[in-house]
């Protein structure tokens, strides 16, 4: 299977843009041992890690009000409205989420001033672009308390310039996100600095600013050996977890809560002779009321069957939703009276099943793509993280 090609035209790989439009070029830092020094980066077969230097060694600083973002884009994807694929690795399992300790305080934290939006009902959702999938993208009503929390905006910097993704609490100190937002693939470069503010608000850090100690990949995407459409673009494995340093004895998720996940096909079922689950879509695009806001979709995800490890959603997200987590079961569980019953894949916490990775350079279109979670990836990596015990990874 890993050999199978893609039929696959690529317009650009990486788009970069912000939110106030600013241009420069793609610097990244290199994280090689210099002579004399003890390398930063672990690999083995599997994962490869890096370990961040303290913060108080760190030279770069963050523009929270500009960051660029790293956007992938394709003009074409031939596994579009094909039907659906059996999952390729392992058997369907998950992991649960949790909610937050109630008896712990918020750590808010203003960033920037807010900016001043028109009234959402000025900015219309398409219910369907020219791929004629459905969806609704709105801004999301809340994003403090459970199950809003764990998602949030994650600032890196690649050379001197800051840039920004989105992402989300799956453990009590882990964060997942695309691997394009931690790596350069093939390059066997990792960028540096991330600091996720969970529910971010239009310049507010109601959980504060967290900073990551550890980055993890797998060491195919890393090295660049890992399948993908075009180098760096609709690959099987865009998936990265961070681990993030304590605070006073205590983690983001003692803070936020976490969101389980889910692999190898969990939640999914054959509908329509696809393979199919609705989702929802956290994210904060920069296209949408300029990055500030997290915005939320709703999606019929169905998987393609031209071989790509991908699921596709409809949506009207773009540049800087990359990372955010797409869910099963998201929002407050209602309480369910007979005769009703519960669904066959009901589960208490919202899981995520795979993070924003690629969408198409024609925004007509209005579909993105993730890398499906499996066992090899998701699982590898939240086994890995959860080897630190000393930063409180893993509860």
């Amino acid at each position: 299977m890993k050999n199978q090609s893609f039929a696959v035209t690529v317009f650009s790989t990486f788009v970069l843009a912000t939110s106030s439009l600013a241009t420069g070029s793609l610097a990244v830092a290199q994280t090689g041992s210099t002579s004399g020094s003890t390398s930063p980066v672990a690999s083995n077969s599997n994962t490869t890690v890096f370990t961040a230097p303290a913060s108080s060694s760190q030279t770069q600083s963050i523009d929270y009000s500009n960051p660029r973002t790293l956007y992938p884009q394709v003009s074409s994807f031939a596994g579009r409205n094909q039907a659906g694929q059996i999952f390729p690795v392992g058997n369907p399992g998950y992991k649960p989420g949790s909610k937050a300790s109630s008896s712990l305080s918020d750590n808010s934290v203003k960033l920037i001033n807010p900016i001043t939006l028109p009234p959402s009902n000025t900015v219309e959702s398409d219910n369907f672009g020219t791929s004629n999938h459905p969806f609704t993208t709105a801004r999301n009503p809340q994003t403090t308390g459970y199950p809003y929390s764990p998602s949030g905006k994650l600032f890196f910097n690649i050379g001197n310039s800051s840039y920004v993704c989105s992402a989300s609490a799956i453990q009590r100190g882990v964060i997942v996100t695309a691997a394009h937002c931690v790596a350069n693939f093939g390059a066997k470069q990792f960028y540096s600095n991330w600091q996720f503010v969970p529910a971010y608000n239009n310049g507010n850090a109601p959980y504060g600013v967290w900073t990551a100690n550890k980055a993890i990949v797998l060491t195919s995407y890393y090295n660049g050996t890992d399948r993908c459409s075009q180098k760096g673009v609709v690959c099987d494995d865009d998936v990265a977890v961070l681990v993030m340093t304590p605070k006073s004895g205590f983690n983001i998720g003692d803070y936020t809560g976490w969101y389980g996940f889910g692999y190898g096909g969990f939640g999914f079922t054959s509908f329509l002779n696809n393979t199919s689950a609705q989702l929802t879509q956290i994210g904060y695009p920069v296209s949408l009321d300029n990055g500030v806001i997290q915005e939320r979709n709703e999606s019929l995800a169905y998987t393609n069957s031209n071989g790509s490890y991908q699921q596709l959603i409809g949506s009207l997200m773009t540049g800087g939703s990359s990372g955010g987590p797409w869910l099963l079961n998201y929002g407050v569980n209602p309480n369910v009276y007979s005769p009703n019953t519960l669904g066959r894949n009901y589960t208490a916490n919202p899981v995520v099943t795979g993070v924003t990775s690629w969408g198409y350079n024609d925004y007509s279109i209005k579909e993105q793509g993730a890398s499906i979670f499996t066992s090899n990836n998701i699982l590898t990596l939240y086994n890995t993280a959860c080897t630190y015990t000393s930063l409180l990874a893993c509860k």
